[in-house]
């Protein structure tokens, strides 16, 4: 691969990643920032979700079989 022959694309490719996470991570606090400023009037609103959808949520997260493979992969590391 050209990552093992060449120094210096490999460390352009480190360097676009760190970027990009910072980049990402930027992006996520600025983002909760602006959530903890609008949280009190979404509060005062009080929007509620009709039960019958709430129930296919959960219906759907349980019966997804990618749910319960990566649970099955994850928690065998524990075993």
């Amino acid at each position: 691969m050209i990552f093992q022959q060449s120094v210096v694309a490999f460390q352009a490719v480190k360097l676009v990643g760190a970027g990009y996470l910072i980049y990402i991570r930027r992006e996520g606090v600025m983002g909760i920032q602006t959530r903890r400023r609008n949280a009190l009037p979404s509060l005062l609103l009080r929007n509620t979700t009709p039960v019958a959808q709430c129930l296919g949520k959960v219906f759907t997260n349980l019966f997804n079989p990618k749910v319960g493979t990566f649970y099955l992969t994850f928690l065998q590391q524990f075993h």
